[in-house]
């Protein structure tokens, strides 16, 4: 990844892809200097507010969502497109845009290639993908594709409480969620150049039960030190579509 872009990537903390989020994407609008921007899974929940959108000089903020009654509930002010990001494109899609991009999301969809072949499609030659997403095999997240939805959810309330009506939880797949290098060519396949992904190796799941916590953490450390890729927690990919 070329120029301000590929050092954002580089210089990313996992602690700041949580707790500051809008923070990473608008320094990468500005690394990119995108105009037409579309957020995938925004729901009832964009990143930004409409105020923050006009202030950085986007003139097209789009929210996407499959599920109507969550995009219903987004703030009127933003231009909203109703359609699953991994079927068919609808005519009125938007297109020409400079960033796509994800929070969480990737691990929801059902079929990544058709996914990203639609953010190909959406953007400009030159425009900019970005995800960030959970990534097998953490334990966590092993558990939750493999035990049945509703046992999945009383284990995720145990360990992280969260308010349901407000954060909701969906069906995951995981599907390319990885950080290892065929994903990597998987999407160099579709169309896509400069592509990196950037690996995560700890997460929060465990600090309900401190000794565990830290023996994570400790396993986490030597797991980047070797660059364990299949053993990573979270992941950033970023692509470019080629020129």
């Amino acid at each position: 990844m070329s120029g301000d872009v590929g050092e954002l990537i580089r210089q990313l903390e996992l602690d700041s892809l949580f707790r500051r989020f809008p923070d990473v994407i608008s320094d990468l609008i500005r690394a990119c200097d995108a105009t037409g921007i579309l957020e995938i899974g925004a729901g009832r929940d964009p990143l930004f507010t409409a105020e923050q959108i006009a202030t950085a000089g986007v003139s097209t903020y789009v929210l996407n969502d499959v599920d109507a009654a969550e995009l219903a509930l987004a703030p009127p002010s933003f231009a909203r497109a109703c359609f699953d990001i991994c079927g068919p494109l609808p005519p009125d899609a938007p297109a020409d845009l400079d960033l796509v991009f994800s929070r969480s999301v990737v691990e929801h969809v059902t079929d990544t290639a058709a996914a990203y072949r639609n953010v190909h499609a959406m953007l400009r030659p030159g425009g900019v993908m970005f995800h960030f997403y959970p990534t097998l095999y953490a334990l966590p997240f092993v558990v939750n594709r493999v035990l049945p939805e509703r046992a999945a959810d009383r284990v995720l309330r145990v360990v992280r409480p969260r308010d349901r009506e407000q954060s909701p939880k969906f069906p995951a797949t995981y599907q390319w969620c990885r950080s290892t290098g065929h994903v990597e060519r998987a999407v160099r396949e579709l169309g896509f150049s400069e592509v990196e992904i950037k690996p995560f190796y700890r997460h929060g799941y465990y600090r309900r039960i401190p000794p565990l916590d830290h023996a994570h953490r400790r396993a986490a450390e030597w797991w980047e030190r070797l660059d364990w890729r299949a053993l990573s927690a979270y992941a950033v990919l970023i692509a470019r579509k080629a020129l």
